[in-house]
């Protein structure tokens, strides 16, 4: 069954660090440029626009390419898994210098193809928010750039996945590399994370303790607004209480997404995508899916 794959911590490499490491590296240029007096007469708005980041991101989850109007993802074998759904992210955030930025991340899932029984058909599940700092290009080592990523996640919704476990709150760190290759459009990346789990007063002893995800991807600029797109759910693992701390790691199946992003304005972009399972390259279990990103500020 295809989850949601990295949550809050992938929405924010998308609408969040991606449009707003751009942003800020504009930002700063204009910035430079700017007499103190005419800093200091700033309106409002020039502030906001300068210190503020909203953001929306949004993954489509849909059915196997064989069966469109199916309301369930597939599997790695092809039988039915998860409802078809639409996971929407808003970065909201305040940037004290151009690479360093503090928010929130309100979070929610609307369920689309099923009926309300099944929590679908106009329902939308609300998802744990969490408290981010976001540190963009802290080091570049040999052209590597590295960003950083703390979040922090109560458990408030009762139908997120903390709350079901009986876990008060996570916390998240996460590393995001990137490489362009000289004289070349293309870009290699690698994103991973460690999410650790903070058991309540009545967490039961098997309950998850980590998280680790490891995701390899790349891009190549075909054009001003088109870039090739490749994303790799390498490792997504949860390691249970009781368990030995990395013999017990419960190892999640192994997906690759191509796809082409398309920039329909230098703010909104939307790239579609196809999720494959390499252990079981077949029609059923092959499904369509689509990011939408989109930045207000």
């Amino acid at each position: 069954m295809k989850s949601r794959k990295n949550g809050v911590a992938v929405g924010l490499v998308f609408a969040g660090l991606s449009l707003t490491s751009v942003t800020a590296f504009a930002e700063d240029s204009v910035v430079n440029t700017q007499t103190s007096s005419s800093s200091a007469e700033k309106s409002f708005y020039d502030t906001l626009l300068e210190k503020g980041a909203l953001n929306y991101w949004g993954y489509y989850t849909g059915a196997s390419i064989n069966n469109l109007g199916n309301g369930y993802q597939p599997n790695v074998d092809g039988s039915n898994g998860s409802p078809q759904s639409i996971e929407s992210i808003i970065t909201a955030g305040y940037k004290f210098t151009p690479t360093l930025m503090v928010g929130v991340t309100p979070h929610f899932n609307f369920l689309p193809a099923l009926g309300p029984d099944s929590w679908g058909s106009g329902h939308i599940q609300m998802l744990d928010p969490s408290v981010f700092i976001q540190q963009t290009n802290f080091a570049v080592v040999r052209g590597v750039k590295f960003t950083g990523i703390l979040f922090g996640t109560p458990a408030m919704a009762a139908r997120d996945k903390l709350k079901r476990d009986g876990n008060a709150f996570a916390f998240t760190p996460t590393l995001i590399n990137s490489y362009t290759v000289p004289s070349t459009q293309l870009t290699l990346g690698l994103f991973s994370f460690l999410r650790f789990y903070i058991p309540g007063s009545d967490t039961p002893d098997t309950t998850n303790t980590y998280r680790i995800v490891v995701c390899p991807n790349a891009t190549y600029q075909l054009s001003k607004t088109v870039t090739a797109t490749l994303w790799v759910d390498l490792v997504s693992a949860y390691r249970r209480g009781g368990t030995h701390y990395f013999g017990g790691l419960d190892l999640g199946p192994t997906d690759i997404q191509p796809g082409i992003n398309w920039a329909i304005t230098p703010n909104v972009s939307i790239n579609p995508q196809l999720n494959i399972y390499p252990s079981n390259m077949t029609i059923a279990s092959t499904s369509f899916q689509a990011i939408l990103t989109a930045k207000a500020l």
